[in-house]
């Protein structure tokens, strides 16, 4: 990141500014925050109408922050609670096989995106920023959760497979016997 504002400004117009203590005060609330920060990017000229709108976003939701205070708050709260799946992603995009806790996580982190969604549409300032999307996870949510209990779990359900249904139900006989 340094190398690439490095570029741009000279170490002593950095101290002018302020950058080190605008940075070392920046806490992202989630991992993909953090790694946002990281790759901190630097508009170039010709992209002054980006930055523009860049900034009036900050000034529209510093803004509507005032007026929706403790709607912000669980926005926050439920951001902090976003765990980095990128990993467990990447194995199933690459046909690996998932244990129960990526499997558990990446529900969690589909109800907790549902959540903030939810919040952040309820916000009018939503419909003024159209460059904050949200991908359509139902599917996921549908496969991890076939039985629609919305319980931040995970259980390999019977209703995956009729063959472990039926093992289930051998061993719950099995188990009676004893």
């Amino acid at each position: 990141m340094e190398k690439m504002i490095m570029k741009f400004l000279s170490k002593k117009m950095l101290e002018e500014i302020g950058f080190d203590y605008i940075m070392s005060n920046l806490s992202p609330l989630t991992p993909y925050g953090q790694k946002l920060k990281k790759r901190l990017h630097c508009f170039s000229p010709g992209e002054e109408k980006q930055l523009n709108t860049y900034l009036k976003n900050i000034q529209a939701v510093k803004e509507d922050m005032t007026s929706n205070h403790a709607l912000y708050k669980d926005i926050s709260a439920c951001m902090c609670k976003l765990k980095d799946i990128s990993g467990s992603l990447k194995l199933c995009s690459n046909n690996g096989t998932l244990d129960e806790v990526e499997l558990f996580e990446i529900k969690g982190f589909a109800i907790k995106s549902l959540e903030l969604e939810k919040l952040w549409t309820s916000l009018p300032l939503s419909k003024l920023i159209p460059q904050i999307t949200f991908k359509d996870i139902t599917s996921v949510l549908k496969l991890l959760d076939p039985e629609n209990k919305g319980l931040p779990t995970f259980f390999l359900y019977d209703s995956y497979s009729p063959l472990l249904k039926e093992i289930r139900q051998r061993k719950k006989a099995v188990e009676a016997k004893l």
